[in-house]
């Protein structure tokens, strides 16, 4: 008898995400950073906004990735920057995948002239230039924001940060959720006549139920890996955005702000190529380890693999 009969399916999956080692160590890469870059700030006397004298400083064993324009440490605003991009690729994709399971598991379902309306509006959105959408809401949307909120005493002193981080939240999430809706009509598809759907309807589920309780549930595998494949593809967004002055605004920073600053100091006479590299490094290295866990992932969830 074989021992993969006497495993469950999550043991299955795990034992093939472990023989995948690139997808197996850019999980742990990933882990360790964002441990490491939620406990620098406890650990840590840097502020990553506090300016000093030492402008375009180089590496040293003060400034471990040098000092910026303004004498700021630059070790410390990459590690704050990754912080902000993680979050905002994390809350996108997170808004991505709410809106596209329902709309997809509900056009999917319904089938008929809804589902054909429904699709039909997803095609519309997908001729629409997406980045243009996101600027176009933040430069229209964002000032008025900023005059209803400026009157609650909560939201003072930081309210153009929270409200652009907003924007970006729900401007990312919701040009991302199309092709989630697409790859999950397609399976909604495909279930709604399996035999256990259909013993559902006899025993008297409604179709809220029957979708939640049990055609969601066999679609969360495709859903988990697209999802790992719409984090980087948010960050990166974000990155464009911020390295057009769209995005994180100074002297709060991001990874692609910090790419535009230090893009900046590139000049005929000198380059400050600390000011460059490192965030650039950072970036790249963070968005290949979150493609590569996402086909780990894949490879792992694939139903149709038994080895």
């Amino acid at each position: 008898m074989s021992t993969n009969r006497l495993l469950s399916p999550s043991q299955l999956a795990w034992r093939r995400f472990k023989k995948n080692r690139l997808a197996l160590y850019s999980a742990c890469y990933l882990a360790a950073l964002l441990v490491f870059i939620l406990l620098y700030p406890f650990f840590s006397k840097v502020n990553p906004n506090d300016l000093s004298d030492l402008l375009n400083s180089p590496p040293s064993s003060e400034h471990l990735f040098g000092t910026d324009d303004h004498g700021r440490d630059l070790f410390a605003r990459t590690l704050f920057g990754t912080r902000i991009s993680l979050l905002v690729g994390a809350v996108g994709a997170l808004v991505s995948l709410f809106i596209g399971v329902i709309w997809g598991a509900a056009a999917g379902y319904l089938g008929g002239k809804v589902d054909s309306v429904m699709m039909r509006f997803v095609d519309v959105l997908y001729c629409l230039p997406s980045i243009v959408f996101v600027i176009a809401l933040i430069t229209t949307l964002e000032g008025l924001a900023q005059d209803y909120f400026s009157s609650f005493k909560l939201f003072q002193g930081d309210s153009a940060y929270l409200i652009r981080l907003l924007f970006l939240f729900t401007g990312l999430g919701a040009i991302s959720w199309l092709t989630m809706a697409r790859i999950v009509r397609g399976q909604v598809l495909s279930l709604r006549q399996m035999p256990f759907v259909e013993a559902s309807k006899v025993l008297g589920a409604g179709p809220l139920r029957i979708l939640f309780r049990h055609i969601i549930p066999n679609v969360a595998g495709v859903a988990i890996v697209y999802l790992a494949l719409t984090v980087p593809a948010i960050i990166l967004n974000e990155s464009f955005l911020s390295y057009l002055g769209i995005g994180v605004q100074p002297p709060q920073a991001s990874l692609g702000s910090l790419i535009a600053g230090g893009a900046g100091q590139i000049n005929p006479i000198r380059i400050y190529w600390w000011s460059i590299l490192f965030p650039t490094s950072l970036l790249v290295t963070v968005l290949l380890s979150l493609n590569f866990l996402a086909d780990g992932l894949r490879d792992a969830l694939d139903p149709r693999d038994a080895k």
